[in-house]
């Protein structure tokens, strides 16, 4: 599984291009290089003029912001500044708002979930179906609290009840963070029973998480033997670094 979250999104260029007097398309730049535009249909009629003056506006005071600055009293602001009283502003304004939230959301991607069903742990139909519904649902890794991770490359390991899910209480889980760039961080890990090679994985989710954040974000390989930073917690255990816990076997996770 992989997430990546951005929190620096903001809008680097409003266009509104004027097609007649009820109707005009909004374009705007990213700064992440994404366009999004929007025809807009208006019930009443607008001078070209009035929209090159709106365009104005916007670029001189709603670039460079987060959607969270985007005030009632920035909008209102806006329109005396335009002299807008179509209610034109405030459309601009909500699609602006709806973009930014769109591009700070995280985006979420799952391989390999169903190879968990050949683990002997999940061969009880009930628990493999909780198990899979809530995998399936990519949404539901938004609650990782990445926060809490640590450093981009260190590896944490979740055992059993220290799972942020109950659907994931009968297993464990091994996360890595790395750097997306474009003020992006990103979050790759596998999920699988409690008796996985911790080592094993940590060390090549370690590995892996680093390649990403030297090709994404200009970070750096890790060292020669992969001795990384390896944080496990479950079942009271404390922080260990390369340390494998005791396990009822040698199997491997699987990854989504």
């Amino acid at each position: 599984m992989t997430l990546t979250t951005s929190a620096g999104v903001t809008i680097r260029r409003f266009d509104l291009i004027y097609l007649d007097a009820n109707s005009f398309i909004i374009v705007l730049l990213l700064s992440d290089d994404t366009v999004k535009n929007k025809l807009v249909h208006l019930p009443v009629s607008a001078e070209q003029s009035m929209i090159q003056k709106l365009a104005t506006v916007f670029n001189a005071h709603f670039t460079g912001i987060h959607e969270s600055d985007i005030t009632p009293v920035l909008i209102r602001s806006a329109e005396r500044a335009a002299q807008d009283n179509l209610g034109i502003t405030a459309v601009i304004a909500a699609f602006a708002i709806e973009v930014l939230t769109g591009a700070g959301a995280a985006q979420t991607y799952l391989v390999g979930e169903s190879q968990l069903l050949h683990q002997p742990e999940f061969r009880d139909p009930d628990k493999a179906h909780r198990l899979m519904s809530y995998l399936s649902d990519g949404s539901n890794l938004l609650d990782i609290p990445m926060e809490q991770l640590g450093g981009d490359n260190e590896v944490r390991v979740l055992i059993g009840p220290e799972n942020v899910a109950e659907e994931l209480r009968d297993s464990s889980v091994v996360l890595a963070t790395y750097d997306a760039g474009e003020n992006m961080r990103g979050l790759i890990g596998v999920v699988g029973p409690t008796r996985m090679d911790y080592s094993k994985v940590a060390a090549k989710l370690s590995f892996i998480a680093a390649g990403l954040s030297k090709l994404l974000g200009g970070g750096t390989l890790p060292p020669p033997g992969l001795d990384n930073k390896l944080i496990i917690k479950g079942d009271d255990t404390d922080e260990h670094e390369n340390e494998r816990p005791e396990a009822d076997g040698a199997g491997n996770g699987s990854g989504c």
